[in-house]
């Protein structure tokens, strides 16, 4: 159940702020956890295209996100709040400024998030386990950080339309009984990210009763790598004496990882462009649009994940340069 309440004041004739709060309750194996997540923001108007804006916003997460950050397919896994796994909680602090006129706006936040009851793997955790295995089991609970800068222009009028979008950011993740207590980079810090979206309106034309548009899109997205988790040293493990025959003598079998720090690998850059042409014809409200597409144009083989074929490390690629064509009918 949810409850949510929002309240707007305009506190002098060029400042106007607002309070609200959301309130929920999870229960779940006999126990309640009850949600109380505030919020508030003031926005200040300096000139009449010229605004600033400080806000504050607390949430809480009653669904964990687990992620295999070793070697393989990388995995991802929603979780509900237990009875012994606390909601993640969130504080939120902003603060931008925003310029805009008829043609353009501009936009730079700053930004800083401090986490609470986060959750990751122990180490030396797979994210697939034995039957009758308890996920709640191989997970431990900490803290996590996330600060940045964000950078937003955009053009709106004309028949070159788009904008342009620049993150700064940085992300950690610190745990007790993980990486001897040392934070950590998250495994989705992406440093630096940068989005390009753009239109171009070749013409319009009108033929009788006709109507005919054309015109030609690109974007381009670009972003520093994820993190993964790489042994530093390998190798077999000896087992105990008296341990044939025992359950965990497989085990003692195994070939053993040494990892001296969690995320220690940084992939390599992700981008790629993407460019369509589109015609649109338009006759007494019914509308036929064709499609031409291009995705990842200069086919970029950005690495999905990553696995072991003997010494060697070998890079898996999803999506190379892959053209398309699609057509539409309205009516």
């Amino acid at each position: 159940s949810e409850i949510y309440a929002e309240v707007e004041s305009d506190i002098t004739e060029r400042t106007k702020g607002t309070i609200g709060i959301r309130a929920g309750n999870l229960a779940t194996g006999g126990r309640n956890y009850l949600s109380l997540r505030p919020r508030a923001s003031v926005r200040y108007l300096f000139a009449e295209q010229l605004s600033g804006k400080v806000s504050w916003s607390r949430m809480k997460q009653f669904l964990h996100q687990l992620q295999n950050t070793t070697l393989g397919i990388p995995t991802e896994l929603w979780v509900s709040s237990t009875k012994n796994i606390k909601p993640g909680t969130s504080d939120l602090f902003s603060s931008g400024l925003f310029w805009n006129n008829k043609n353009y706006k501009f936009s730079i936040e700053a930004f800083y998030t401090d986490m609470k009851d986060v959750v990751q793997y122990k180490e030396g955790t797979l994210a697939v386990k034995e039957r009758g295995d308890s996920w709640e089991e191989h997970v431990e609970q900490g803290r996590g950080k996330s600060y940045g800068l964000e950078l937003m222009s955009e053009k709106t009028t004309g028949s070159l339309t788009g904008w342009i979008a620049y993150t700064l950011s940085k992300s950690s993740r610190q745990f007790s009984q993980i990486n001897f207590g040392r934070p950590f980079p998250y495994t989705y810090d992406r440093r630096h990210q940068l989005n390009i979206n753009t239109n171009w309106n070749l013409s319009v034309k009108q033929k009788k009763d006709k109507i005919i548009t054309k015109d030609i899109s690109a974007t381009f997205s670009y972003a520093s790598g994820r993190y993964i988790t790489l042994a530093e040293q390998e190798y077999q493990a000896i087992p105990l004496p008296l341990m044939e025959g025992s359950r965990y003598n497989a085990e003692w079998f195994a070939q053993r990882s040494l990892i001296n720090s969690v995320n220690n690998y940084h992939m390599p850059e992700f981008h790629n462009l993407n460019l369509s042409y589109r015609v649109e014809r338009e006759t007494k409200g019914k509308i036929n649009c064709w499609n031409f597409s291009v995705y990842n144009v200069y086919n970029r083989l950005n690495p999905w994940y990553y696995y072991k074929k003997g010494d060697q490390m070998k890079q898996i690629t999803l999506f190379p340069l892959i053209p398309s064509v699609s057509f539409s009918y309205k009516w």
